[in-house]
């Protein structure tokens, strides 16, 4: 069991270093690994929040009707199950994921996108409030959303930031659903290292929190 358990740490650890280490460095004998292991211990893990974007409220000037006179609940997203985890997900194939067990959220992904959709469309002033959901506070329009994609993506030497997700909007007194929509966007990184992944993740997420916002207020102010 004890031997199981190294031998565990040990594959973790060489697969850690195998990502961020140069290729010729990559192929060093595998007998070597518990000796890197043994000097520098077991990896450090880092956690990681989005960045945030400053946000321009809306103006109200010619046919910019400016902020609704209503108040949007946003109930916590949904994610698919891949996503339910707090590590970092990179992909190299539609069909593999692979988890970052040293690159972590600081919280899990479902929450962070909540409340940079609630941040954003806030700050936007799109509405007269925003607030999270469930609530005793009054609301008119409550929104539903699904996170499809909050990932890296390798291709080639190049690094990507993947956001994808899919709402649902509904008149909170009828429940009756008023629109649905999907986005999807997918930003290169600076440079192939997790905190430009995770700032290329950042401006996905924001960009497509803005064409939300876009769609939004063509629904309810036509």
């Amino acid at each position: 069991m004890i031997f199981d358990e190294f031998v565990s740490k040990v594959d973790a650890g060489f697969l850690h270093l195998k990502r961020f280490l140069p290729c010729r460095i990559q192929f060093l004998p595998f007998a070597l690994c518990p000796l890197l292991l043994a000097c520098g211990g077991v990896p450090q893990t880092f956690y990681y929040t989005l960045a945030k974007a400053p946000i321009t409220p809306v103006e109200t000037t010619g046919n910019n009707h400016g902020t609704l006179a209503a108040v949007l609940g946003v109930e916590k997203f949904k994610t698919e199950t891949i996503y339910e985890d707090d590590r970092l997900i990179y992909r190299e194939s539609p069909v593999e994921v692979k988890y970052d067990h040293y690159r972590r959220w600081a919280a899990r992904p479902a929450q962070l996108v909540t409340d940079e959709i609630i941040r954003q469309i806030d700050g936007k002033r799109l509405f007269k409030n925003v607030i999270s959901v469930p609530s005793a506070a009054h609301v008119d329009y409550i929104l539903r959303g699904k996170i499809l994609a909050f990932e890296e993506w390798d291709r080639g030497e190049q690094w990507f930031g993947k956001v994808a997700f899919k709402v649902e909007l509904y008149e909170a007194s009828s429940r009756r659903l008023v629109w649905r929509g999907d986005f999807d966007c997918e930003t290169p990184a600076e440079k192939r290292l997790p905190v430009s992944v995770v700032q290329a993740i950042s401006q996905s997420l924001h960009e497509c929190v803005e064409e939300l916002m876009l769609k939004l207020a063509e629904e309810l102010k036509s």
